[in-house]
């Protein structure tokens, strides 16, 4: 039981730290992104994604995607944007 119990204990220190990584990475990248000129919006989702690139499909714009979608497959998503814009 203790050997699992090592064993679980350094599975969530190692999420821990991944997730602390792509949190500070996050954190870099709207730093970067953040200039007057452009207006950076963030979803949580597909879903929510595409509800905003609707709501702002009206002007020019980038959409940097986060491969690991909680709710749809990546090349799913991609279709769905290029079909609808």
């Amino acid at each position: 039981m203790t050997a699992q119990l090592e064993q679980a204990r350094a599975r969530a220190t190692e999420a821990a730290t991944t997730l602390t990584r792509v949190q500070q990475e996050l954190a870099g990248l709207r730093e970067k992104l953040s200039h007057p000129r452009w207006r950076v919006v963030e979803a949580g989702s597909g879903a929510v994604a595409l509800e905003v690139l609707h709501e702002h499909s009206n002007g020019d714009g980038v959409l940097l995607l986060d491969p690991v979608l909680p709710d749809l497959e990546p090349g799913e998503f991609q279709g769905m944007i290029q079909r609808r814009f």
